[in-house]
């Protein structure tokens, strides 16, 4: 049986959601599988019983507009021994196994990529930012490119192979190896329906820095009173509760929800965005201040398939909803010319002739 190491970020429900997916996906093949997170947590249902799932911490690595802060990132350095926490996820892989992997997959998890290297494994990159190394440096915002660089350069010199989900279409000018697939999707899971309500999500991945934000967004919704919303956040935001307005913590019916929606209000996350156009909903959008997350925003209006929120009142969501139709459409013309293949087969077909080869 062919073996796969397989490293998850825990960042966000995006590197989760898109990895669970190429579990399964890797586990249907036939592999035998070993996940490396910074939380186990994420993969304690039955259908990960038969993985080892092993936990190791990751340093949090501050950039600016010149690459890696390294005085910030020493602020920021909890005092754990990141050193003996790699080398003791390197032994349990390989007792496991029994022996080294076939290869090492990582979505921006860079334990792994250090072990491919150490052992001189092949190591795909399987993720959505890689495409940063690849556009051309316009700062956006105050905010530089080499922000997302710098990080990605710094957990992954290099890799055998980089294959790149993206809901937007872009030039690789340093042509390595690479391959671009459409967006790594539940589509199973995403049934295209149609509600009378509007989405609000209030991504986990910026609790602790953008409640200031998730609570202008919630004022500014709360104004609305012929309209319902359901809101998914992990603040309960019980001030704003009424009527038109629900509150859930994240859960299994995020989904069925997000299918059913009118439109969506949402920050500028990768995985969120490629759901809507998926389901062909239009996308009211704020962003945090990343470089990814500006980029992201500046896709969706550059191929007008939403609008930005600028005033955080009523006037935003009712100019966007005079345009509901148009911007509906947008993304069915887009998604027909820009997503042709399907990410399962692309993936799997890459995956078995790197792993064939070996």
């Amino acid at each position: 049986m062919k073996k796969i190491l397989m490293g998850v970020c825990n960042l966000g429900n995006g590197h989760i959601n898109r990895e669970k997916l190429l579990i399964k996906l890797f586990d249907d093949l036939g592999y035998k599988i070993c996940i490396v997170t910074a939380n186990i947590n994420d993969f304690c249902g039955e259908e990960y019983k038969n993985m080892k799932i092993i936990y190791c911490p990751v340093p949090w690595i501050a950039t600016n507009n010149k690459g890696i802060n390294f005085k910030e990132c020493l602020k920021k350095y909890d005092g754990q021994d990141y050193y003996k926490t790699f080398l003791n996820m390197s032994i349990e892989v390989e007792e496991y196994f029994r022996g080294i992997p076939n290869i090492v997959v990582t979505d921006y998890e860079p334990n792994v990529a250090k072990y491919a290297y150490a052992r001189n494994i092949k190591l795909i990159n399987l993720e959505q930012q890689s495409k940063y190394l690849y556009l051309d440096n316009v700062n956006i915002n105050d905010i530089s490119l080499e922000e997302e660089k710098s990080r990605l350069l710094y957990f992954f010199p290099k890799s055998d192979l980089k294959i790149i989900s993206s809901f937007f279409p872009f030039e690789n000018k340093i042509k390595d190896n690479y391959i671009c697939v459409p967006p790594i999707i539940d589509k199973e899971k995403l049934l295209k329906n149609e509600g009378n309500f509007v989405l609000v999500y209030c991504s986990p991945y910026g609790d602790k820095d953008y409640y200031w934000l998730f609570e202008k967004i919630m004022e500014m919704i709360s104004r609305i009173k012929n309209l319902d919303f359901i809101v998914y956040s992990n603040y309960s935001f019980d001030k704003y509760k009424n009527d038109n307005i629900r509150i859930f913590k994240f859960n299994d019916n995020f989904k069925n929800d997000l299918s059913k929606c009118k439109f969506v209000i949402s920050t500028s996350g990768h995985q969120l965005i490629s759901e809507c156009i998926y389901l062909d909903k239009p996308m009211l959008l704020t962003n945090f201040n990343t470089y990814e997350q500006n980029y992201n925003k500046k896709q969706v209006l550059h191929y007008n398939l939403g609008k930005e929120i600028t005033n955080f009142n009523e006037k935003d969501i009712y100019s966007f909803i005079e345009d509901l139709d148009k911007y509906k459409n947008n993304i069915i013309e887009y998604k027909n010319k820009y997503y042709g293949t399907d990410w399962k087969d692309s993936i799997a077909n890459k995956i078995n002739e790197m792993i064939n080869n070996d």
